[in-house]
């Protein structure tokens, strides 16, 4: 009979066509808008990270300019105005007068002689270090402006930076502050090298102002189970519409379109069920045909 779009073999394979077709294509569609809201969430995130660590950078730097006109005098006379900038200037925990003997007074112990070299900064501004003599094991940010004289070098604590990161990094992201060698994720980590970094939509901001990285990212196991535990609900309400019209295909093709389709469904389905009817001879009972 040729094509016909009624057989059973025809209705299935149209039916499964129309169901996967809409279902592949939005859930396609599904992955890469959510791939493009990553990455816009990231180099969001990224912005974020680098304008609230600037702010603090700007304090710190402040308070190391102020105490300018405190270098090469001596600790005694410089001490309480060194602590009272520790104690004004936000985010700053404490000023160190800096010599070429190295760091000859700090704003908590007063007289010291603690070894430092701008080399170990980035541009001779930045340094993360793992810890101080103040408090060791925890990492801080080490922020040092030099002059012909000497330098006044300001810390700022790890907990300021790890709560901005934390706040910058977008849902199941990850954010990192890179300076030098050494990054600090938004858990509070200090790592040396180059750290294992976020696998998906990552972005890196390098600050205008200051010598430092923000990279924000997205460590996903699956970009498909991620998908999901976010999209759920519309890829269901994709399936759902991609069954309902592949069961009114289904139905439509099975309709009889015509008189002459109904009857060659028909007889595809062995509905037609022929008899014979013989004639017999009523004198001899001799069959004499059909």
């Amino acid at each position: 009979f040729g094509f016909d779009a009624a057989r059973p073999c025809w209705r299935w394979s149209c039916a499964v066509l129309v169901f996967l077709l809409p279902v592949s294509l939005g859930v396609w569609e599904l992955q890469a808008n959510y791939q493009r809201t990553l990455e816009r969430q990231s180099a969001f995130a990224a912005r974020k990270a680098v304008t609230l660590i600037e702010a603090v950078l700007q304090h710190a730097e402040g308070a190391n300019r102020t105490a300018f006109p405190l270098i090469r005098l001596p600790c005694q006379e410089s001490l309480f105005a060194i602590r009272k900038e520790a104690t004004l200037t936000p985010f700053v925990r404490t000023v160190n007068l800096v010599d070429e003997q190295g760091i000859y007074c700090n704003s908590l112990f007063g007289t010291v002689h603690w070894e430092d070299d701008h080399l170990d900064y980035r541009d001779g501004f930045l340094r993360l270090l793992a810890g101080n003599q103040v408090r060791e094991g925890h990492p801080l940010l080490a922020v040092r402006s030099g002059t012909r004289e000497g330098a006044v070098l300001s810390t700022i604590d790890s907990e300021y930076l790890t709560l901005m990161l934390a706040q910058s990094a977008p849902y199941l992201g990850d954010a990192i502050l890179h300076v030098g060698d050494a990054w600090l994720d938004d858990r509070g980590q200090l790592m040396d090298g180059y750290p294992r970094l976020p696998d998906r939509a990552v972005h890196k901001l390098d600050s205008a102002r200051y010598p430092f990285s923000i990279y924000v990212g997205f460590d996903l196991p699956s970009i498909w189970g991620a998908l999901w535990q976010v999209r759920q609900l519309t890829i269901l309400m994709l399936i759902g519409f991609s069954l309902v019209i592949a069961a009114l295909v289904w139905w439509l093709l099975g309709r009889p379109g015509s008189m002459e389709g109904e009857l060659r469904r028909a007889l595809r389905a062995r509905e037609f069920v022929p008899y014979l009817q013989p004639l017999v001879v009523g004198a001899s009972g001799r069959v004499m045909g059909a």
